[in-house]
């Protein structure tokens, strides 16, 4: 997924780089030719002339192809979805760019690209967080010719006429000056393009392959900091005995079991035998090898069912009247919590401990962590 993504993105800029001459516009142009008014982009909207598909201008010319090539060349859900993110990434890109290029003096509030480009922002964290969005369901990013209002993504409404040109009240004979026509269109083109990637990104086999995404996200997030704390040398063996077909490009299912391999920790533990006031001391606590499994169950709602595990481990605690190191057994309970038992000679400890690493780790950090150890869902 990240080469592939990464190859999208090459070419994107590669194409706005050597963009490819603009076709003739023929029948969109005819529509220009009537003056820079709101009736003009109105049917320009109805049209398709802009970001539809009649819209064959350089400023649309990078986008029609990858829109193209998404709907139609793409065979791979996980190639349409990389193609959905480049898109968005790189017209993020694009409106950051003409709002610098086209200043509204006039305008009330910040500068109207500029918003969508934040609104693009948000969106590649939705993307990259959870494969999908709620700025790429229906109507997000309708316009409404009758009010002049485009949908900005998140539930709202952005008026051309009160926001953009500062009018309290607007007619389809209003003309534009040339920068606030240019803005207008832009703002209707990009609406359009979201209208389209939204279509793509809730075709019936993409939008079951977002939602099982969205699942394998979640189970490797409980994989990550629900089971249980994993060291350097752990991660490193759990994820060189993870094998998955290449061709899956990362979009797997986590294991069902962890090996436990010189995993320090600390516990609290009892020797009936010792003597009196060393009887009850912290121990700290090194599990030599061990598992621990579970069961995935619950379809789209993943979750760890039964986790248990078993390790064998030696302790180690300064007291009197007994060995200060015990070997013996531990059993893991729900991934935080351990009970053993240990031999100090001839005498028999009992301890408890829970799973401090695990408690104290950035979570953040650790399942990006996991993720690129285990090379999934990039």
């Amino acid at each position: 997924m990240k080469r592939a993504w990464g190859a999208l993105i090459a070419t994107v800029l590669l194409c706005a780089a050597n963009p490819a001459a603009a076709q003739p516009q023929g029948e969109c142009e005819t529509i220009r030719a009537r003056g820079p008014t709101l009736q003009t982009l109105d049917t320009l909207w109805a049209r398709e002339c802009l970001g539809g598909k009649r819209d064959h201008s350089d400023a649309f010319a990078v986008l029609a192809t990858a829109l193209q090539q998404a709907e139609q060349e793409t065979d791979s859900d996980a190639e349409k979805l990389a193609y959905v993110r480049a898109i968005v990434l790189y017209q993020q890109a694009a409106l950051h760019s003409a709002a610098d290029q086209s200043p509204l003096p006039n305008a009330t509030g910040p500068h109207p690209l500029a918003q969508f480009a934040e609104r693009m922002a948000t969106l590649r964290q939705d993307l990259e967080a959870g494969a999908t969005s709620d700025m790429l369901e229906a109507d997000a990013w309708d316009y409404l010719p009758s009010s002049f209002e485009v949908g900005d993504g998140l539930g709202g409404d952005y008026s051309l006429c009160t926001a953009l040109l500062s009018r309290p009240a607007c007619t389809p004979d209003d003309r534009l000056d040339p920068t606030e026509y240019q803005v207008a269109e832009s703002l209707l083109r990009h609406a359009k393009l979201m209208d389209r990637l939204g279509d793509l990104a809730h075709a019936p086999e993409l939008d079951a392959f977002t939602t099982r995404i969205a699942s394998l996200q979640e189970m490797w997030r409980q994989y990550a900091v629900e089971a249980r704390s994993q060291t350097p040398i752990e991660l490193a063996i759990n994820s060189w005995r993870f094998k998955h077909d290449l061709a899956t490009e990362g979009f797997v299912r986590p294991p069902s079991q962890q090996i436990i391999a010189l995993h320090p920790s600390v516990a609290m533990e009892y020797v009936g035998d010792a003597d009196d006031g060393s009887r009850f001391e912290p121990a700290l606590m090194v599990e030599w090898i061990g598992i621990n499994r579970w069961r995935w169950r619950g379809g789209e709602s993943p979750r760890m069912e039964d986790p248990i595990g078993v390790s064998l481990v030696s302790t180690y605690s300064d007291r009197a009247g007994t060995r200060d190191v015990g070997h013996g057994i531990v059993l893991h309970y729900k991934h935080v919590y351990s009970l053993g038992v240990t031999r100090h000679g001839g005498d028999t400890g009992v301890f408890v401990s829970v799973d401090l690493q695990k408690l104290l780790m950035d979570k953040k950090e650790k399942l990006a962590d996991v993720r690129a150890k285990f090379r999934v869902l990039h």
